[in-house]
């Protein structure tokens, strides 16, 4: 049952019929149940695990101190040092937190390359130790490699070719 003695001046009653009245008992139930749906989906609650373990920070940086930001790393397990055991990129000031297997023991290798410069370090587990065993920088390996093939490939090239001027001239 509706009043609405301000909006019209003589007295307005209004009586539902049972059908439009459990209509609109469905419509208000119906409401609330979208109200309190909406409610539940949009108010996310927030859940944090946290566990504390020891992790092995590493930094990549260029000759001239520029960081190697989103370098790929690739952490390779003393079990099976082909396949990586985990991949990963540093952050923008070449930074990168590794949390090992504590139960895998032995030597881990971490790698890190970007656009043909890389490094690998090599980790000896054993027990609650960690001690970095060596640390190699391709850079200038590769780079020495390089000149070396090429100056060589110039050189028998040349060599091919006089050698074939020569031929030519005794025949």
């Amino acid at each position: 049952m509706f009043h609405y003695p301000l909006l019209y001046p003589t007295r307005f009653v209004f009586t539902a019929h049972p059908t439009v009245k459990a209509l609109w008992q469905q419509t208000i139930a119906g409401l609330c149940f979208v109200l309190l749906s909406a409610g539940a989906s949009y108010g996310h609650g927030v859940v944090v695990h946290t566990e504390v373990q020891q992790a092995i920070q590493v930094e990549g940086v260029y000759d001239d101190g520029t960081p190697m930001a989103e370098a790929q790393v690739l952490v390779f397990s003393p079990g099976n040092p082909r396949t990586p055991w985990k991949t990963t990129t540093t952050d923008e000031q070449g930074k990168v937190s590794i949390v090992t297997d504590p139960e895998v023991l032995g030597r881990w290798s971490i790698q890190l390359r970007q656009a043909g410069h890389g490094a690998t370090v090599y980790l000896d587990m054993e027990g609650d130790t960690v001690e970095v065993i060596s640390r190699t920088e391709s850079g200038w390996l590769k780079t020495t490699l390089i000149f070396a093939l090429v100056l060589w490939s110039a050189l028998a090239t040349a060599g091919y070719f006089k050698r074939g001027r020569a031929r030519h001239a005794h025949s």
